[in-house]
C-alpha cells in the first residue's frame, strides 16, 4: 500500500499558534504546521494549504500528535479524523527524543493510513478548515534536508515555495555549497562552490508538481562579486536574465521569472551564469528560494487569444470562458411558460461561483415553483454580442419561422461540470437565440475574412430538421447571405458515416458533410457523433473549410472530417449577426442541447483545436 500522505503547511505565522490542548506543542522558531491528510483510496488525498486556527481545527474534529526528535524544525504533525462504521477518532502518536523521520513515516503509514476513511466527512473537514489558508506551501524535507515528493492541488494563488538547499541538485565543474545566514530565507542558500566563470551553472529538481500554469520566481543574494543569471525550465529559457551584482550585499532579492504551463510531475530548474556586469568583481551566484505561484486555469478564449485567434463571442451556460470576464453567464426569466416569447416575469443574472462555473444555487432559489426560461445569453468575449430570442423571419420555412422564437428551459437539463451541478442550454423545436435584428457584432471578422466555431453539445438529443445551427448569419432574418454556421442533427442534405447525427456546415442553401460541389452527397469520413459530449469545430478561412469532431469522454484527438476548398460559387459572407439554434433566416424546426461554444476571429489551427478539446476534457462533463 502506497503512502497517500498530504500535507497542510503554514509557517511565519503573524500571530502565535493558539494550543489546542495539553497534548499539542508547536515549534515556537518557525511557528510551522503540517497536517496529514490521509485516506486508503488515492484518489480523495487531497493537498492544501491551510494556516490552522483553534476554532476551525476543533471544528474540523481534528487531533495533533507530536512529531519531533531527529526530525528537522521539530514540525508539528496534525492529522485529521474520519468516521468509521465503528469508530469515532483517531490515534496519538508519542514520539520520543530519538524517533527518526522513518519511523515517523511508518507511523503514519500503519496507524492512519490504514484506516477506512470516509471520503465525505474528510471533504467536510476540509471545507470546514480551508478558509484559514494563507496560501503558501512549504516543502516538506527529509532529515537530510531532500525536498519529499508530495502531490500538490493546483489551486489558483497558491504560492509553492521551496528553498533551495532542501531541493536534490547537481552541478557543474565547480560545484555547489550550502551557507548559512540568517538573513535567507529558511537561514541557508546554496552558491557555487569555488571560482565560477562564464556557464557554470546549478540544477534543481521540482518535486511532483500538480498539472498548471505558474508564474515563476526565485530569491537571491546580490553582493559585488555576482554574475548574470538565465533560468531555464526544462532546458528551454525562462524569463529574461536577472543581474545578481549590487554595490552592497542584500538578501532576499526577488528576480520575476515569467509564466510557464508545466505538466504533472517533476522539473528541471537550472540556474547559468551568462556573463557578468563590468563592475563585478566575479561570476558568484546564489539561488536562495523558488517559488511556483498557481495561475488560473486558462479557458477556451485564453487559448484562442494566445493563437492569435481572438474569440468575437462566447456563450456557456456552464463555465466562464474567459479568465478575463467576470460577468453574468445568462439570464433567467420567472414566471415564464413554455411558450413564452421574451416578455413578462421577473429576469434574474446568473453569475459565476469562484471558480467559473455557473451559480446555479442562485437561479434554483429564483426559479423555485415557477417555470423558468432563460431570457438571454451573455457574451464573454468582452465584445457584447449578447443572444435573446429569435426573430421573425419568412414565412414557410416551417410552422413557425415567421413567428419570433420561444425561450427554451432554463432547468430542463442538469449534468455535472467542475463538480458543480450545472444547466445546458436544452433547445425544443421553436427555441432559438440570436443577436438583435440589425445589430452588426462587435468583433467578428466581416466579409471575406477568415472565421473559427467550436461548441460542445449533446449528441443524444438531436433534430431532423432544418436547422440547428451555431455561428454568424445576417443581421435580418429576411435577408439572405452565404452563412458561416456549424450544424448539428440529420436531415436531407449531406450525411456521413452511420446513422448521425453529424456536425456539418450550414452556409445557406444547402447543409454540407464535407465536398466542394452539391451538398447532397454521403462523406463518409464524416463520424456520427450520437455520444453525450460532442465537440464540433469549422473553420472557415478564405476559399476553404474544415469540419472536425470528437467525442470529448474519450478522444485524444479530433477527426478532421474534412478540409478543403469552399463549395463551388461560394464566398464567405460573415454578415456580423449571431445565431443559436436556429437558421439565419430563423428555420426553427430542429432542436439540440448547447454546452459552450465560441466564434473567433481567424480561423484556429488543429494544434489550437487540441488544446480546446483538452480544456473541455478537463471541466471533466459527466451526465
Amino acid at each position: 500500500m502506497s503512502d497517500n500522505r498530504y500535507y497542510i503547511n503554514c509557517r511565519s505565522l503573524r500571530s502565535p499558534i493558539p494550543r489546542q490542548d495539553d497534548s499539542v506543542e508547536r515549534d515556537k522558531t518557525r511557528s510551522v504546521i503540517r497536517a496529514p491528510l490521509v485516506s486508503t483510496d488515492p484518489t480523495t488525498a487531497i493537498s492544501i494549504e491551510s494556516k490552522l486556527r483553534s476554532g476551525k481545527l476543533r471544528s474540523a474534529g481534528a487531533h495533533a500528535t507530536v512529531s519531533s526528535g531527529n526530525h528537522r524544525n521539530h514540525l508539528l504533525a496534525w492529522h485529521l479524523h474520519g468516521r468509521r462504521a465503528n469508530q469515532v477518532g483517531a490515534k496519538h502518536a508519542s514520539w520520543g527524543t530519538t524517533t527518526t523521520r522513518k519511523e515517523e513515516k511508518e507511523y503514519m503509514h500503519t496507524r492512519i493510513a490504514t484506516q477506512a476513511w470516509k471520503p465525505g466527512l474528510l471533504f467536510i473537514s476540509l471545507a470546514l478548515i480551508g478558509a484559514s489558508c494563507d496560501g503558501t506551501y512549504q516543502a516538506d524535507t527529509d532529515q537530510n534536508g531532500a525536498a519529499e515528493s508530495s502531490a500538490l492541488a493546483l489551486t489558483a494563488g497558491t504560492t509553492t515555495a521551496y528553498e533551495a538547499e532542501a531541493l536534490a541538485r547537481t552541478a557543474s565543474s565547480v560545484g555547489s555549497k550550502v551557507t548559512a545566514d540568517t538573513a535567507a530565507s529558511g537561514g541557508k542558500y546554496v552558491e557555487f562552490n569555488g571560482t565560477a566563470a562564464t556557464g557554470a551553472w546549478i540544477e534543481f529538481t521540482l518535486p511532483n508538481l500538480a498539472a498548471g500554469a505558474y508564474d515563476l520566481k526565485f530569491l537571491y543574494k546580490s553582493n559585488t562579486n555576482r554574475g548574470i543569471v538565465q533560468v531555464t525550465v526544462d532546458g528551454v529559457n525562462q524569463g529574461a536574465t536577472c543581474n545578481e551584482y549590487a554595490t552592497t550585499a542584500a538578501l532576499q532579492v526577488a528576480c520575476s521569472l515569467g509564466s510557464k504551463t508545466l505538466s504533472a510531475g517533476n522539473h528541471q530548474i537550472r540556474f547559468t551564469v551568462t556573463g557578468k556586469a563590468t563592475s563585478s568583481a566575479g561570476y558568484q551566484m546564489v539561488v536562495d528560494q523558488i517559488s511556483l505561484t498557481a495561475k488560473a486555469s486558462d479557458r477556451p478564449c485564453d487559448i484562442y487569444a494566445a493563437a492569435n485567434t481572438p474569440c468575437a463571442a462566447a456563450y456557456s451556460m456552464v463555465r466562464g470562458l474567459s479568465t478575463k470576464y467576470t460577468g453574468p453567464l445568462y439570464q433567467v426569466r420567472s414566471g415564464s411558460s413554455s411558450t413564452n416569447m421574451g416578455t413578462g416575469g421577473t429576469t434574474k443574472d446568473i453569475g459565476m461561483t469562484p471558480d467559473g462555473y455557473a451559480d446555479t444555487t442562485t437561479q434554483d432559489s429564483f426559479c423555485v415553483g415557477t417555470v423558468c426560461t432563460v431570457s438571454k445569453l451573455y457574451d464573454q468575449s468582452g465584445n457584447g454580442n449578447d443572444l435573446q430570442r429569435g426573430t421573425a423571419g419568412p414565412a414557410g420555412n416551417g410552422s413557425r419561422s415567421g413567428f419570433n422564437d420561444y425561450e427554451s428551459s432554463a432547468t430542463k437539463l442538469s449534468v455535472t461540470a467542475g463538480g458543480h451541478k450545472v444547466y445546458a442550454l436544452y433547445t425544443n423545436q421553436y427555441e432559438g437565440y440570436r443577436t438583435p435584428v440589425g445589430i452588426v457584432g462587435k468583433g467578428l471578422p466581416i466579409g471575406n475574412k477568415d472565421q473559427g466555431v467550436y461548441e460542445l453539445a449533446d449528441g443524444t438529443h438531436f433534430g431532423t430538421a432544418c436547422c440547428w445551427d451555431f455561428g454568424v448569419v445576417s443581421p435580418d432574418p429576411n435577408k439572405y447571405v452565404t452563412m458561416n454556421t456549424i450544424f448539428f442533427g440529420t436531415g436531407y442534405w449531406g450525411t456521413g458515416a452511420g446513422s448521425g447525427p453529424w456536425f456539418m456546415g450550414d452556409f445557406e442553401g444547402g447543409v454540407w458533410s464535407g465536398g466542394s460541389g452539391a451538398s447532397n452527397v454521403n462523406n463518409p469520413s464524416n463520424p456520427s457523433m450520437k455520444v453525450p459530449f460532442a465537440l464540433g469545430i469549422l473553420h472557415t478561412p478564405v476559399g476553404k473549410y474544415a469540419l472536425r469532431m470528437a467525442n470529448v469522454q474519450s478522444a485524444s484527438d479530433l477527426t478532421t472530417a474534412y478540409d478543403g476548398a469552399i463549395p463551388s460559387g461560394k464566398t464567405w459572407g460573415n454578415a456580423g449577426g449571431i445565431a443559436l439554434g436556429i437558421a439565419s433566416d430563423n428555420s426553427n424546426n430542429s432542436f439540440g442541447t448547447f454546452y459552450e461554444g465560441a466564434i473567433t476571429n481567424g480561423s484556429p489551427s488543429n494544434a489550437t483545436d487540441l488544446l480546446i478539446m483538452k480544456n473541455i476534457q478537463a471541466v471533466g462533463y459527466t451526465k
